[in-house]
């Protein structure tokens, strides 16, 4: 019977966690691998050899991943090979997507919202209060990711 080490578990837990969101699985199971593992520096063999997965699939996850900024790639003076780690900035990357999915997802919400004939009816009414809540989100997040910076210049 084959048993899971804690390192495996957790890296399979954060693929679930992405996939839930829409990302692949991959695309987790290397961020948990990356946030977890005591490596300073993990080669794209490294990768394909703890994830037991096929070149392709890890290369075209980490391409996703370094344009979402979630990952970084970087060299090693004399090493031709490519390291890649956790990024620091990734929750400021995921902010700044989901702010861009907030403002597209309200425009549809009102879009929609215009359609109505009764704006006084409860579905209009409805829909306003959410976009307001998505109005309330973008005035508010950036905000917040300031305070933090402010924050840890502070701390």
């Amino acid at each position: 019977m084959d048993y899971m080490t804690a390192l495996e578990k957790y890296i399979e837990d954060v693929g679930l966690f992405y996939e839930r969101f829409g990302l692949a699985k991959m695309s987790g199971r290397i961020l948990g691998l990356l946030m977890a593992t005591d490596e300073e520096k993990v080669s794209f063999d490294d990768i394909v050899i703890q994830l037991q997965a096929s070149k392709g699939s890890i290369s075209g996850n980490i391409n996703f991943l370094l344009k979402q900024k979630l990952i970084e790639k970087f060299m090693v003076t004399g090493d031709r090979k490519s390291y890649y780690k956790f990024s620091n900035e990734n929750v400021f990357s995921l902010i700044d997507s989901k702010l861009d999915a907030t403002e597209y997802v309200k425009q549809i919400f009102m879009r929609g919202n215009e359609l109505h004939k009764d704006k006084e009816s409860a579905k209009h009414k409805n829909i306003s209060e959410v976009i307001q809540f998505y109005d309330f989100l973008e005035e508010e997040l950036p905000k917040l990711k300031e305070k933090w910076k402010s924050l840890k210049k502070t701390g």
